[in-house]
C-alpha cells in the first residue's frame, strides 16, 4: 500500500470509529434508522423478539471473544479444525491459495484454474477470477487496496468484524460440473440445534426455506426493502444432508445463534464461512410471522 493510501485510510478509519461512537451517544439513531428502512419502527434493544432485531441487540450487547474468529476468514480455518479435526476440515474447505497484506503481493500468475479474492476482515467485499479471463491486475489491486485500508462495520457497530486482521485471502474457486454459479445453503444453527435453513440460487435470484428434515417453510426472504427472492420449486433433499447439519451444529455448540453458510451443488458441499450478524440485521423474512418465529428459537445469553 502506498504511503498516500495509507495515511487516506488511517484518516477514513478514525472517521467510521467516530461516526460509530457518536452513533451510541446518541442513543444509536443511525442503527436504529437503518433497522426502521426495512421493519418501518425502531428496534428494541432492550427486550427484542424479532430475529433481525435480536440481531441489532447483539451489535450493541453481545462481545463473544469467539465473533473475531469468526469474521477472520483465516482464524475461523483454525476454528474448523478444532471443532472438526484438522482432515475433515481440509476436506471440506476450499483450498486457501493465498493470504497477505500487500495487494501488490497477490500472485495472480498462479490463479490458472481461477480464483476469488475476499477481504479477510470483512462481509461482501469479494472478486472472482475466471479461468482464462483478460482482468486489469492494477484495477483489482486497487479494489483490494480500498478493502485493506477499511476496519469493516465500525459505524454500523458490527464489533466482531473490528478485530479481524485486514488482509486479502484467495481461495480456490468452486463451480459446477457445467461451469455456472454454485448455491449457498445458510444454515441458522441455535445452541448447537440446526433449526432452519435457506438456499440460495443467485443466478435464478430465487430461494427456499427448509427446516432441518428439508421440510419446505412457507416463507421466503428479503435484504432491505427489496423484492423478496423468488421461491425455488419443490426440490429434494441433498444426499449429504445428515452430513451437513451435523458439520454445522458441531460448529454451532456453545453459541447462541450463528449462520453457518456452505456452498453447495447436487452431490457435495463446503465449508464457507461463520455470520455473526446476517445481513446487518436489516434483512427480514417474509411474512412477518416467520420473522417473529425465527425471533423466538434465539435465546440471548445473559450480558453484563
Amino acid at each position: 500500500m502506498s504511503r498516500w493510501n495509507a495515511l487516506k485510510y488511517f484518516f477514513l478509519r478514525k472517521i467510521s470509529a467516530i461516526e460509530g461512537r457518536i452513533d451510541k451517544a446518541r442513543g444509536y439513531k443511525r442503527l436504529k434508522a437503518e433497522y426502521a428502512g426495512t421493519f418501518g419502527a425502531d428496534p428494541d434493544l432492550r427486550d427484542p423478539k424479532g430475529f433481525s432485531e435480536k440481531v441489532q441487540w447483539r451489535k450493541v450487547h453481545d462481545r463473544n471473544p469467539l465473533f473475531p474468529v469468526f469474521t477472520d476468514r483465516v482464524k475461523c480455518r483454525a476454528y474448523f479444525e478444532e471443532r472438526l479435526g484438522k482432515a475433515r476440515a481440509e476436506a471440506l474447505t476450499t483450498r486457501l491459495l493465498w493470504h497477505g497484506r500487500n495487494p501488490e503481493d497477490i500472485p495472480f500468475d498462479t490463479f490458472g484454474d481461477g480464483a476469488i479474492l475476499k477481504g479477510n476482515h470483512g462481509s461482501g467485499w469479494s472478486r472472482i477470477i475466471l479461468p482464462g479471463e483478460d482482468y486489469d491486475r492494477d484495477e483489482i489491486r486497487r479494489q483490494c487496496t480500498r478493502w485493506v485500508g477499511r476496519t469493516y462495520g465500525q459505524e454500523v457497530h458490527e464489533w466482531g468484524y473490528w478485530g479481524a486482521e485486514r488482509g486479502i485471502v484467495a481461495e480456490e474457486l468452486i463451480r459446477t460440473e457445467e461451469g455456472a454459479h454454485i448455491s449457498d445453503l445458510k444454515c441458522f444453527v441455535f445452541d448447537g440445534k440446526l433449526r432452519f435453513m435457506y438456499l440460495m440460487q443467485y443466478g435464478s435470484n430465487k430461494c427456499g426455506l427448509f427446516d432441518a428434515d428439508w421440510n419446505r417453510i412457507a416463507a421466503t426472504f428479503r435484504i432491505r426493502t427489496t423484492k423478496p427472492f423468488g421461491v425455488l420449486g419443490d426440490m429434494p433433499a441433498p444426499p449429504y444432508l445428515d452430513d451437513l447439519i451435523e458439520v454445522a451444529e458441531k460448529l454451532g455448540e456453545g453459541v447462541d445463534m450463528l449462520r453457518i453458510d456452505f456452498l453447495v451443488t447436487k452431490s457435495r458441499f463446503w465449508l464457507c464461512e461463520i455470520t455473526v450478524y446476517p445481513t446487518s440485521g436489516i434483512g427480514n423474512f417474509d411474512p412477518p410471522e416467520f420473522e417473529r418465529a425465527a425471533g423466538d428459537m434465539w435465546t440471548l445469553p445473559k450480558v453484563g
